[in-house]
């Protein structure tokens, strides 16, 4: 039993230490953010083809009741959208969830703005590539109506979850998307 408990940590470092780099951890300066000097940044990324950004800004106070949470889309001086405007309390504008994959995973943080929901995910898959298995990661977000795809939006350069918010919102049941890369 304590050999099998030793190899379940040991594997856990390993793969934590192989998704280290992928996930933005050794980074020498942070991303730059739509995020305010005050906040504290989850998640930010320049999309794909664009100029544009995603952010995910927590109050400094992150995560004392009430403490704010706001999801940002645009470039810096011009953000288009801000979800929920104001700074209400996080866990009652957004919903976490999460699943495991062999040597992975994905996360979801999913909010509806009117007719719309948004799903930001962040996501680790293993993948064949010359012989070898190695971590493919991506994120983003995905707009959807109806629970019909709008699109897919990715980040242009890995991008993680820089501060857990698993505990500190309401839980849902894991949705996959197909269309994630």
């Amino acid at each position: 039993m304590v050999r099998k408990q030793a190899w379940n940590v040991m594997g856990s470092l390993v793969l934590a230490c192989a998704l280290l780099p992928a996930m933005g951890v050794l980074a020498a300066t942070p991303a730059p953010s739509l995020c305010e000097a005050s906040e504290v940044v989850v998640l930010t990324c320049e999309l794909k083809g664009s100029r544009t950004m995603l952010s995910l800004c927590a109050g400094a106070n992150f995560p004392a009741p009430g403490a704010s949470l706001q999801y940002r889309f645009g470039s810096p001086g011009k953000v288009e959208l801000r979800y929920p405007e104001g700074h209400p309390d996080a866990r009652k504008a957004f919903l976490y969830s999460a699943t495991g994959y062999s040597g992975g995973g994905e996360v979801h943080i999913r909010f509806a703005n009117g007719a719309y929901d948004y799903i930001l995910f962040e996501r680790t898959v293993q993948v064949e590539s010359g012989g070898k298995r190695k971590p493919q990661f991506s994120a983003g977000v995905v707009a959807r109506k109806a629970q019909k795809v709008l699109s897919v939006r990715t980040c242009a350069q890995g991008s993680a979850l820089q501060l857990d918010v698993a505990d500190q919102l309401p839980a849902e049941e894991f949705e996959t998307i197909d269309e994630l890369p």
